[in-house]
């Protein structure tokens, strides 16, 4: 299986923000079974119409861009966020939350797994976090923060999206030129 690209994590998820970590918390396992999460503040919803703070639950499975232990407190993200209810067992099959009982609902956020995670927000600049050949990561540039916002609406930022608009501008553009022949044509012709 492989890692899921940011451009398809934005277009997959339920929520896309721009957000501040406040904070790292640990896991709770006492009566609210709260697993490690993340603290955020929210400065703007790209993607739906989340504000203020908002608790990101850490995972223990698969590949992520940015583990999230290295989002640093006071750094600015852009999050694929997916909404979860901690007693709903199929959202949270990989959070270590300490019970064989059941869990009360709460309610809160995760970042995908198996998949690009997050940007790094510089200025206007947006970054991934890619592995490097031998070991290690590096930031690499992404794109400007503008251009997430103009194009993630219009599903320009998934795989799919950038496909279908290929073939679309492939289809008008020989349209045109047939057309434009056609009428030469008949000009000539007359």
């Amino acid at each position: 299986m492989g890692t899921q690209s940011i451009g398809n994590a934005l277009t997959a998820a339920d929520e896309v923000v721009v957000a501040r970590v406040k904070s790292h918390k640990e896991a709770d396992y006492s009566e609210t079974h709260i697993p490690a999460l993340i603290n955020v503040e929210v400065i703007d919803s790209i993607k739906g119409d989340i504000k203020g703070n908002v608790e990101i639950a850490k995972t223990l499975m698969c590949y992520q861009s940015f583990s999230e232990d290295d989002l640093e407190v006071g750094r600015i993200y852009v999050f694929p966020l997916h909404r979860i209810d901690l007693s709903n067992a199929e959202q949270t099959f990989d959070l270590m939350i300490g019970s064989d009982m059941p869990v009360p609902s709460h309610k809160m956020f995760r970042l995908p797994v198996c998949s690009h995670n997050g940007l790094l927000v510089d200025g206007q600049d947006l970054y991934t976090s890619e592995l490097m050949p031998g070991g290690g990561r590096q930031l690499k540039y992404y794109m400007p923060l503008f251009v997430v916002r103009a194009l993630l609406p219009i599903g320009l930022l998934s795989t799919w999206g950038i496909v279908v608009t290929i073939v679309i501008a492939a289809t008008v553009t020989v349209g045109t030129i047939v057309a434009r022949k056609r009428r030469r044509n008949a000009k000539h012709a007359a």
